[in-house]
């Protein structure tokens, strides 16, 4: 699952705010489940888990830095001699960001290094489905 449909279909709960239909929902193995537990080893597995909830909502982003204009990636230049350095760092900090957002990954080891980043994505694009 990624980031952004993380966000958008799930919230976290405190365990202490669940019904008891929830709270056995949640001990539960059903796979038509709506509430979760965390992996034992997250800070706050006793006390939160994941909901799924009812309605889906649009996730609002803030970053600390913006995401690079897709302008500033110049995707109509396809000819590498013609890509200097700029262009190919704006490119591979904007596919760094929809790359977390969008496709799925347990891991940083599940990304490529940052100069293949770029190439990661339009591969993924072409491809319509995730590469992890």
């Amino acid at each position: 699952m990624s980031v952004w449909q993380y966000f958008k279909e799930y919230e976290m709960r405190l365990i202490s705010s669940l019904s008891m239909s929830q709270k056995e929902d949640l001990e539960s193995d059903s796979i038509e489940n709506k509430f979760f537990n965390f992996q034992n080893f997250y800070p706050g597995y006793k006390f939160a888990c994941v909901g799924k909830m009812e309605k889906s909502k649009l996730p609002m982003l803030y970053y600390k830095d913006q995401i690079p204009d897709l302008e500033m990636c110049k995707i109509q230049i396809s000819d590498a001699s013609q890509i200097d350095e700029c262009i190919q760092r704006n490119r591979n900090e904007y596919a760094t960001k929809m790359l977390i957002l969008f496709l799925p990954f347990r891991d940083k080891s599940d990304f490529p290094a940052f100069d293949d980043r770029w190439d990661f994505l339009n591969k993924a694009m072409d491809e319509k489905k995730p590469l992890l």
